[in-house]
């Protein structure tokens, strides 16, 4: 239960601490696999069914770039943890899948290599290693985010991803490269709390020469790391930086990001959260600072049953109804 919960206790006892640490999760996940029997890697087309298709019609209209994106998403999910695919891992033909794909589809594809080697930080750190150092930035950026991803929940005494990618986010000058660290670092350390981490990611925050892309997406690693914390030094850094926004950069789609980020530090903690959903009145735009304070009540009483607060959301809905037959009048 510690595990599942990725609490910091520490055990004395080697055998309990490995398994508090998630250590043997991997192992443990594909032996569970071997007595169902369902370690056979699946091909995506599998799951679509892409064999019952009239071929006369199957790509008709689709974008090779989305159905490659749409491949490489259910590959990573159907296939997650068991360390083997059809796609990526054990392709069927020479060419590598990552580089198969353009752009963001690089960075997805890469990414998911921390899907398929869920747990297995040994293999993992092996096969990702080699998407590192390429020259081509989505793969980079998408190879961090693989590292978080394989590391979720494990607690190493070596701590690699801590070690690897806050060098990255320190030394890398790029945006892309700085948002996969920082995504990394979320996947890893998410609940973790860790003081080091709000320590490093609070300056991107806070820094108004960052891009709000960079800002909005330190904004959300924080609210993962700090997750139902409530921590005032983490949910100060990204109200700090709405407020001292101009009112037209508030328009900025990334605005919704900074409020998730913000909502996440009072997951379920409800009443809680009315300080600063208090001072997110206080933003310039005031568009940005309803859409904040309903994002951090909303997180404040996910899953609470709260009759008021589930009122208060059904006439929202009403009025936006409302609102919209005005318009069309």
């Amino acid at each position: 239960m510690l595990a599942r919960q990725r609490n910091a206790y520490e055990s004395e006892d080697a055998d309990l601490q490995g398994i508090i640490s998630n250590q043997k999760l991997s192992e443990h996940f594909k032996s569970l696999a071997r007595d169902l029997d369902v370690m056979e890697p699946k091909h995506p087309n599998a799951i679509f069914k892409s064999h019952l298709e009239d071929r006369r019609f199957a790509d008709d209209g689709i974008n090779s770039a989305k159905k490659n994106l749409a491949l490489t998403y259910v590959n990573a999910f159907v296939n997650a943890g068991f360390g083997k695919d059809l796609l990526i891992l054990e392709q069927e033909s020479n060419e590598d899948w990552v580089f198969k794909c353009k752009e963001d589809g690089q960075t997805a594809a890469a990414a998911s290599l921390g899907m398929l080697l869920l747990w297995d930080i040994d293999e993992g750190l092996a096969q990702i290693d080699k998407y590192m150092e390429r020259r081509e930035n989505h793969i980079v950026a998408g190879s961090f985010m693989a590292l978080g991803l394989v590391n979720s929940g494990v607690t190493n005494e070596v701590d690699p991803v801590q070690a690897i990618l806050i060098e990255k986010l320190e030394t890398c000058r790029e945006t892309d490269l700085k948002i996969g660290a920082l995504l990394g670092l979320s996947f890893t350390y998410a609940g973790s709390a860790r003081a080091d981490l709000l320590e490093s990611i609070s300056p991107i925050i806070l820094d108004p020469d960052n891009t709000t892309a960079l800002q909005a997406v330190a904004a959300l690693a924080i609210g993962l790391i700090y997750v139902g914390t409530c921590d005032e030094d983490a949910a100060n850094s990204i109200l700090q930086t709405l407020m001292e926004k101009e009112e037209s950069d508030l328009d900025n789609p990334f605005m919704k990001i900074f409020a998730l980020g913000l909502g996440l530090l009072f997951l379920g903690q409800q009443s809680a959260a009315e300080p600063s959903m208090e001072v997110c009145k206080l933003i310039p735009n005031v568009h940005t600072a309803s859409f904040c304070e309903l994002i951090v009540e909303t997180c404040a009483y996910a899953g609470s049953g709260n009759v008021l607060k589930v009122q208060k959301m059904l006439h929202l809905c009403a009025e936006h109804k409302e609102d919209e037959k005005e318009a069309i009048h």
